[in-house]
């Protein structure tokens, strides 16, 4: 899958407890904005984490631009 190191992370980092901070801190290793973003929209793209975006508007388009992991939504197990 994908998302297997990014799920490994968050269970390796206490889950809920440490593991979004986890996998967030893995995710911002990337230096391109451009990878971060892509890294997490194939991360959306599962059905079982949920990004919060931050947005850039460039001539009244929006614009992905960073963003971070705000929840697992997988099981805890």
């Amino acid at each position: 899958m994908a998302d297997d190191v990014y799920l490994r992370t968050y269970r390796k980092y206490g889950g809920r407890k440490g593991g979004l901070t986890a996998v967030n801190d893995l995710i911002n290793k990337l230096p391109l904005a451009a990878d971060r973003v892509r890294v997490m929209e194939g991360l959306e793209r599962t059905g079982r984490w949920e990004i919060k975006w931050h947005h850039t508007a460039r001539e009244g388009v929006k614009h992905r631009d960073d963003g971070f992991v705000k929840a697992y939504l997988g099981r805890e197990d």
